[in-house]
């Protein structure tokens, strides 16, 4: 399965319906911020493909990308994402992100901004094991 596919599928999940119609902007930024993500993993590792390894990380930094535009620039059409179960609990590095259902004090704009985070900045630290040094 293809990158698109699998963004449109993560996107669902998170109860965000994809508008796929011919000349959707939906599809456009997607795809913009498919080739954004690729590139930045590319130059990061100073790789010319993205591998297998960090295919996932690459679906998510596209999901969270892609959230964090609608956030901008139509936040009602992300209404839909439930994030009273989105994580329960995760830490990562000095990074740590605790809500469920009913807990906390953070407003859903607060959760909102937090799982975009999340989705762009998970897996980053990965880079290090495909990153191939320049002579």
């Amino acid at each position: 399965m293809d990158i698109l596919e699998e963004v449109k599928m993560r996107l669902q999940n998170f109860g965000y319906n994809v508008d796929d119609s011919e000349g959707s902007s939906d599809l456009y930024i997607i795809n913009f911020l498919i080739n954004k993500v690729v590139k930045h993993i590319k130059c990061s590792c100073n790789i010319s493909h993205v591998p297998d390894g960090l295919h996932e990380v690459a679906v998510d930094m596209v999901c969270g990308h892609f959230l964090n535009e609608k956030k901008t620039m139509d936040a009602d059409s992300l209404s839909n994402i439930n994030l009273d179960v989105a994580v329960k609990s995760l830490k990562e590095g000095d990074t740590q992100i605790t809500y469920a259902l009913g807990e906390g004090s953070l407003t859903p704009e607060a959760k909102l901004d937090l799982f975009i985070k999340y989705l762009i900045e998970y897996g980053e630290k990965d880079f290090a094991a495909y990153r191939c040094f320049a002579w």
